[in-house]
């Protein structure tokens, strides 16, 4: 099972680097962005502390760019990163994001 996840995850986060998108948004809310990139490519997202986000106004235009493109351009100005977790798009502060990382690998020491 463990296996089969991180092999879930790696095809997740090849998929954010091959899958392209063109949108164009102004004073869109994040998650109303994701839903609109979920609906294109099937990549599921987890906002992970939700409600703040929904008042943040996103503005992108962007033409065939990957979705990894664009999840780095639109959340570093809301403090915000993604990591892949469990086959979902996790999206947390960029704190969050560092400690489940600094989580995992010190799981993966002997």
């Amino acid at each position: 099972m463990i296996e089969s996840l991180k092999d879930e995850d790696a095809r997740l986060l090849s998929k954010l680097g091959e899958t392209r998108v063109s949108l164009d948004f102004e004073n869109a809310p994040l998650p109303g962005v994701l839903d609109y990139i979920r609906e294109l490519t099937g990549i599921n997202f987890i906002i992970e502390n939700g409600l703040g986000l929904a008042k943040d106004a996103i503005e992108i235009r962007v033409r065939d760019a990957t979705v990894e493109e664009v999840l780095r351009r639109i959340l570093p100005p809301l403090g915000q990163a993604f990591c892949v977790e469990g086959g979902v798009v996790v999206i947390a502060s960029r704190e969050r994001i560092a400690r489940r990382a600094d989580d995992a690998r010190s799981r993966r020491k002997p």
